[in-house]
């Protein structure tokens, strides 16, 4: 900023990003009012105050937010807070010609009413899909409702503390193991939750756990250290009903393109697999969620899927 802030450069208007979209903290407002003075000295006042981005990544308004400790909720700041702040700092301004806006679009809202009725047609037809392709244990976003709408052993699947920290905005004032430490709580917290809504099978990825280690080796085992009790935090309420951290599944066909592995093919790399590991933790899945492939797409995949499994358990059996 200091460097743009001259005089001489050539900005005809200014969007100044003061409004921090990226996370759901409370601005700092004295030093947003410190930016803006510097850009108004600088460039004049025809300049807009903005978010720094879209408002997507936060909550829509913290008034809904009925249980939260008074203190706590006095540094949050969710889209509606965000978006008041715009003319509230206007206002702790002298007098000019400074405009304010957002980035991006906002979220449509609809009634609950109108959610849960899609929501859970959605999830009743998901469900059926697994059920007709023969999978084992059937996955969804809503595992406590989607649990009632089947026999068949319905998977939790929540993202580990390390992977949402490396893949956050997160605070800057306390320390990567701290943060690490009161996510792994809140996720500690929604295991429980699984338990006591009826999921006996909870899944918790890490799939940034290294993400973030330090290129200086005399600090990585540290890192580690920290990063491996997070997790452990996670699985600490985890009863012996539950099953979690009992497969490792690296996954037989790459979801990320909409090309459709043959069964012979999956079960290859099943194979590949079994040569390092024991087939007793080995999981035969896709290698990630299926939220950016079509219905056609997931049904011809997910058929070859169960049948590669079939046949590579068949052949374990003689």
């Amino acid at each position: 900023m200091p460097g743009l802030l001259t005089s001489s450069c050539n900005v005809r208007i200014l969007f100044a990003g003061v409004v921090d979209g990226h996370n759901i903290w409370a601005n700092d407002l004295a030093a947003s009012v410190t930016v803006i003075e510097e850009m108004q000295h600088a460039l004049g006042k025809e300049n807009v105050v903005s978010t720094s981005c879209s408002l997507l990544h936060t909550a829509v308004d913290l008034k809904n937010e009925t249980k939260l400790d008074a203190d706590l909720k006095s540094w949050l700041a969710f889209t509606a807070q965000k978006i008041s702040l715009l003319p509230m700092l206007l206002h702790m301004l002298p007098g000019g010609l400074l405009q304010g806006c957002t980035t991006g679009l906002f979220k449509r809202l609809i009634t609950e009413q109108d959610y849960e009725k899609a929501i859970n047609a959605e999830i009743d037809s998901v469900v059926k899909l697994q059920e007709e392709l023969d999978v084992d244990v059937l996955v969804h976003g809503e595992p406590e409702y989607a649990q009632s709408v089947t026999k068949r052993p319905m998977k939790g699947m929540l993202t580990g503390p390390v992977t949402i920290l490396n893949w956050s905005f997160v605070r800057n004032d306390q320390t990567r193991s701290e943060t690490c430490y009161q996510i792994a709580l809140a996720i500690k917290d929604e295991v429980e939750d699984l338990q006591a809504g009826g999921i006996n099978v909870t899944q918790i990825d890490e799939a940034a756990l290294q993400e973030g280690l330090p290129l200086c080796k005399s600090e990585q085992a540290d890192h580690q250290n920290w990063a491996l009790h997070g997790f452990r935090i996670t699985t600490s309420g985890v009863m012996d009903t539950t099953q979690y951290g009992a497969g490792i599944g690296p996954g037989v066909y790459d979801i990320h393109s909409p090309r459709i592995p043959s069964t012979e093919e999956m079960a290859e790399h099943a194979c590949k697999m079994l040569a390092v590991l024991e087939s007793k933790v080995l999981w035969i899945n896709p290698d990630c969620g299926l939220k950016t492939r079509k219905y056609t797409e997931v049904a011809a995949a997910l058929t070859n899927m169960v049948n590669a499994a079939k046949q590579l358990w068949t052949e374990l059996a003689k």
